[in-house]
């Protein structure tokens, strides 16, 4: 685990104003002292913007709710076509300011998914954004 020195001059390299960026950001190195810089901010863009746009996150697990009433099958199969699968969704500006963070190459991206296998990764640590039981 990371010392408080170190948790503190990586808040500073990145320079957040907003207090709840710096708390969030603690927060999430220290429990996963472990994960990749990358894993790190996207983790902590989620938890931000969960903080920051609580009416967004209500109305998208609303969504999600009734996505999952709807589907098929626990692989979420869309339509008669058994091989076209949505396994997760991720609300618009989540996903933009999850791009903010990790840059290159873009989140859940083919390119990310080659380096870092992240559709796996993310599809078992946030299921608020599973659309599918199984990955």
């Amino acid at each position: 685990m990371e010392n408080l020195e170190q948790l503190e001059k990586f808040i500073q390299e990145r320079n957040f104003s907003d207090p709840i960026f710096a708390d969030v950001f603690k927060f999430i190195k220290t429990k996963y002292p472990d994960e990749t810089e990358r894993r790190i901010s996207i983790r902590a863009m989620i938890e931000i913007w969960r903080r920051k746009y609580p009416n967004e996150m209500d109305k998208f697990e609303s969504d999600m709710k009734r996505r999952h009433e709807l589907k098929k099958d626990k692989f979420s199969s869309t339509g008669d076509n058994a091989d076209i699968r949505v396994l997760f969704t991720i609300p618009e500006s989540l996903h933009t300011r999850i791009n903010m963070v990790v840059k290159d190459p873009p989140f859940l991206s083919g390119e990310a998914e080659k380096q870092f296998n992240e559709s796996e990764w993310f599809f078992d640590e946030f299921p608020a954004f599973r659309t599918a039981e199984v990955y």
